[in-house]
């Protein structure tokens, strides 16, 4: 899977966890918390939907270093490689 596929794939599951409803509006330098306004209930719901939607595992203390989609992206890049 290309990092563009991963890239819609996680903001279809952002845009759909968050009051952010302009998906075209967000890139890989999104910021969760100050863009989206993700809080800690979020995050643990959006990880869930990313381990679900692409059959990984994202450890805790993997997550807690997601600040942008950039991260996200490219840590499931690496992982489903």
């Amino acid at each position: 899977m290309s990092n563009e596929e991963i890239f819609e794939k996680v903001k279809t599951i952002l845009v759909d966890h968050t009051q952010f409803k302009e998906p075209d509006k967000l890139t890989m330098d999104s910021k969760l918390r100050e863009d989206l306004n993700v809080d800690s209930l979020d995050s643990f719901e959006i990880i869930y939907d990313i381990e679900n939607e692409l059959q990984i595992q994202v450890p805790d203390e993997d997550a807690a270093s997601f600040t942008t989609i950039g991260d996200i992206v490219g840590y499931i890049a690496a992982k489903t490689k």
